[in-house]
């Protein structure tokens, strides 16, 4: 019964001599240490020292501690070395065996690979990381929001007044690029997963590009020039108008920095 509970166990288990060499392996022990070799005599398990599976020696040095101090480990977690430089993550429980009547001391040892628990759980961790990533940049959106809308607000009300032309010139572009802005957080609200989907709409592309030109002239150092060739025949397309003009703002900038 013994024989048979060993040999079937999904989990791998082994027995060490007190130099740490396997002295035997159940079957799931073998196909983990070697997984293209169906034969079990193939191999002579016995010239194996447990030591050579650590990855770490700085680990190995640690695990030896435990056992030459407790006499045990639990769930000690560890990288093993295989073959073809195949690195799989594992948890191992070894306990002492001192046998007065055979004058046998050694270990058993029980080991299973994490390997798959592990990226899952790295994956998880990168989600979380994710997700707050997210939430930082919503909030940072909301509050910066909030200030938009000040500024909006001011310069539609200070543009119902009676100014002088250059002044309102001003206020104008102070509203137009608020707008923009305040369209942009939208775009990273909507990143963040808080807002719905932008909205696709006709877009001139001569029309918006021509927009573009007080930011891109007051954005490009003086020694570049930069000349426009634009078609008023040109069809609308369907998009988000504030992604065109993000694509078309990288482009730029991209091209003055290259």
């Amino acid at each position: 019964l013994y024989m048979n509970l060993f040999q079937n166990s999904k989990d791998a288990i082994f027995v060490l001599d007190e130099d740490g060499y396997l002295m035997e392996c159940n079957k799931a022990m073998y196909e983990t240490l070697y997984p293209d070799h169906i034969d079990q005599s193939v191999i002579d398990i016995t010239s194996i020292n447990i030591d050579i599976l650590f990855k770490s020696e700085i680990i190995l040095e640690i695990f030896k501690d435990k056992i030459s101090t407790q006499g045990y480990v639990k769930d000690f977690e560890f990288e093993m070395q295989l073959e073809g430089s195949r690195v799989i993550s594992c948890i191992m429980s070894v306990n002492s065996i001192e046998n007065g009547i055979s004058d046998f001391n050694g270990y058993l040892a029980i080991l299973r690979d994490v390997t798959q628990l592990k990226i899952l759980e790295e994956y998880i961790d990168e989600q979380q990381k994710f997700e707050l990533a997210s939430r930082l940049s919503s909030g940072f959106a909301h509050d910066f929001n909030n200030i938009l809308t000040v500024i909006t607000g001011y310069s539609e009300f200070l543009l119902s007044e009676d100014l002088r032309p250059k002044v309102k010139q001003g206020l104008e572009k102070i509203n137009k690029t608020s707008i923009r802005a305040s369209q942009l957080i939208q775009q990273l609200l909507s990143f963040s997963k808080q807002e719905i989907k932008s909205d696709k709409e006709n877009v001139s592309l001569t029309y918006l590009i021509k927009g573009l030109k007080d930011i891109i002239s007051n954005t490009i150092p003086s020694n570049i020039v930069v000349k426009y060739e634009l078609a008023d025949s040109i069809q609308p397309i369907r998009a988000d108008p504030v992604q065109i003009e993000q694509i078309l703002l990288n482009l730029i900038f991209n091209a003055k920095d290259a």
